[in-house]
């Protein structure tokens, strides 16, 4: 199945520096343009980076801005937001990772179905079918219980 048909997108973009940010519509919008500036206004300043975030993230905090987030994050969530870089080839790597797990999975629980139902179609009972089973389902459960403790 292709997940990646006809997809029409429209984007608006919109200047967040907070001298030209007219309107306060969107909250978190001012609130982290507002972050910024108070960012390069102590680094203008002469303060250390580190300082200098954790000047603003008290003048946040104070005004009422980005309050949730702050919050929830502390100045630690602050840091790791303003540091983050997006990396598309660990995107793609993830987005891989997941997929050939989820694959795996799938091809083993499709694989046990097809074994289940060709025992069902030779005459097995159920509880054979479940006695036949069972080992392979411990096997699985060591198998995956070596490999993450290594």
């Amino acid at each position: 199945m292709d997940v990646f048909n006809d997809l029409e997108v429209n984007v608006k973009v919109v200047d967040i520096e907070y001298e030209r940010l007219a309107n306060r519509e969107h909250p978190n919008v001012y609130g982290y343009s507002f972050l910024i500036h108070e960012i390069h206004r102590h680094l203008d300043k002469g303060e250390r980076r580190d300082m200098a975030i954790k000047l603003a993230v008290e003048k946040c905090i104070e005004k009422g801005l980005l309050k949730e987030y702050i919050e929830n994050t502390g100045l630690e969530g602050v840091l790791a937001m303003l540091n983050y870089e997006y990396s598309h080839e660990g995107e793609i790597e993830y987005t891989a990772k997941i997929n050939r797990e989820e694959g795996i999975a799938a091809g083993k629980a499709e694989g046990k179905a097809e074994i289940m139902r060709n025992m069902r179609d030779s005459g097995f009972s159920e509880e054979d079918i479940a006695k036949a089973m069972k080992p392979s389902l411990l096997h699985e459960e060591t198998s995956a219980y070596e490999t993450t403790s290594s």
